[in-house]
């Protein structure tokens, strides 16, 4: 089940992510875009995939992404967040959130 398919920012998410490390150890490893560290949740507590989680989670990635690029030195990072944001785009359009669903232009060039 996914919650707030309508949803176009994240406000509200955090009322009901899982904050605690045993909430989020009670979900599946599938509610995490860094599963093995257990960042960047998409699901509520309930474990129910929740757009709101994927445009936050998005928008945490894309923001480490712009501050990582801006360092002074520049470092090989252990991970990509580009990589991240990209799984948080393909989760939100496979279960259908109104944020990363494709829209078409009306009439223009």
């Amino acid at each position: 089940m996914v919650n707030n398919k309508d949803a176009l920012s994240a406000i509200g998410w955090g009322s009901v992510k899982p904050e605690k490390k045993e909430e989020r150890l009670a979900l599946r490893k599938e509610c995490f875009l860094k599963p093995d560290e257990l960042k960047y949740p998409v699901c509520d507590k309930n474990g129910n995939y929740d757009c709101k989680g994927i445009i936050a989670s998005k928008f945490w990635a894309d923001t480490a992404e712009t501050r990582a690029s801006r360092r002074r030195e520049r470092r090989r990072r252990p991970y990509s967040f580009k990589k991240i944001s990209k799984k948080a785009v393909k989760i939100g359009r496979k279960l259908g959130c109104k944020k990363f669903t494709r829209r078409r232009r009306r009439g223009g060039v």
